[in-house]
């Protein structure tokens, strides 16, 4: 089963974002954005799918979002939804953290 998590932040997630997070962590990759940029998957140096991320929602009243969650914060603008692979857990929750690292957010878990 695939780990369902959500990045909290303000800014979302680009290629550049990608970038910066794969030196980050010494990786390298790619960057898949697709159906205008509704998601987008990201993929290591072999091609290994790594994790999918889709399009920020701008969170207007964050009250309806903060009981989805484990451990949420006390506010936030955007919710990113990550999905990590089950077979590339460990890299994936690791990539999802320096994103949230590179947009000055936080990863989150879904309840």
């Amino acid at each position: 089963m695939a780990t369902e998590l959500v990045l909290l932040s303000e800014v979302p997630v680009t290629a550049e974002v990608h970038h910066r997070a794969y030196a980050r962590l010494g990786m390298e990759g790619e960057m898949f954005e697709w159906l205008d940029g509704q998601f987008a998957t990201l993929h290591d140096e072999s091609g290994r799918h790594v994790l999918t991320v889709h399009a920020p929602v701008v969170i207007h009243d964050a009250r309806e979002a903060l009981a989805t969650l484990k451990d949420p914060p006390g506010a936030f603008g955007l919710w990113s939804e990550i999905m990590v692979p089950f077979d590339n857990t460990e890299t994936g929750r690791a990539v999802a953290e320096a994103l949230a690292v590179e947009v000055g957010g936080l990863i989150r878990e879904r309840v």
